[in-house]
């Protein structure tokens, strides 16, 4: 009796252990065969300041892809060990948000993925926040940048883009990349000049000249144009035709 009733435990033990086996067949075909979560990408050039002091061009790729729970939506910043700064994830969180904002859409419902390709030292997080806020709104709403245009700033959670050190090199940078327009933060256009003015008039049968000079903005640097930008409203148009 003790023999037979041993002998259906060893054919029960037998069939769980093959049910789980089977169930673990499944589970697997199931999780590896199924399509993976699609996503938009998008691939901007962003400008930056290298430890030399010297303006140099890189890139950002942004992909917005459907969380696989609905709000439970991440931010991941791929960067090496010299970029990977508490405020480089900061402006990332903040351009997410902006982002959310002007498209109106629960950016918790998504997972927003930027990497980041430029020289190790060159990029600081604020400088790349109005980029990853652009390049956020790109990608969920499936849209194409204007990669002829380049913009440095950083930027705040409700859309504000905010000052940045370096513009003169990041232009110049942006100029040699082929770019043709470069935005930047309100106050911030590249360099000042002086403008001589002129006002002649006639008294008494004698021309009077006032001669005066005046600060001006420069608006272009050797063919690129340099607009200031006070919000991603205001830049996005520039991206997106």
């Amino acid at each position: 009796m003790l023999k037979k009733f041993y002998r259906l435990g060893q054919k029960s033990l037998a069939l769980v252990i093959v049910c789980i086996f089977a169930a673990g067949l499944l589970g697997g075909y199931y999780f590896f065969s199924r399509p993976a979560l699609e996503g938009n990408e998008v691939t901007m050039k962003i400008a930056a300041v290298n430890g030399q002091g010297n303006g140099v061009i890189g890139e950002l790729i942004t992909v917005a892809r459907p969380a696989s729970i609905p709000g439970s939506g991440q931010i991941l910043v791929s960067v090496n060990s010299v970029l990977s700064q508490y405020d480089t994830q900061l402006s990332a969180r903040a351009a997410v948000l902006a982002a959310g904002k002007y498209t109106n859409k629960n950016v918790n419902d998504y997972d927003i993925i930027y990497v980041i390709k430029a020289d190790a030292q060159a990029i600081e997080g604020p400088s790349a926040g109005a980029a990853m806020a652009i390049s956020a709104v790109a990608a969920i709403e499936n849209r194409t940048l204007d990669n002829s245009v380049v913009i440095t700033g950083g930027i705040r959670e409700d859309g504000v883009i905010t000052a940045v050190g370096g513009v003169a090199e990041k232009a110049g940078a942006a100029r040699d990349a082929g770019a043709t327009t470069f935005l930047v933060p309100t106050g911030q256009l590249g360099s000042d000049e002086i403008e001589r003015t002129e006002q002649c008039y006639l008294r008494r049968g004698r021309h009077y000249c006032i001669v005066d000079y005046v600060q001006k903005k420069s608006a272009s640097i050797d063919g690129l144009s340099v607009i200031e930008v006070s919000n991603i409203g205001d830049a996005i148009k520039y991206f997106m035709k």
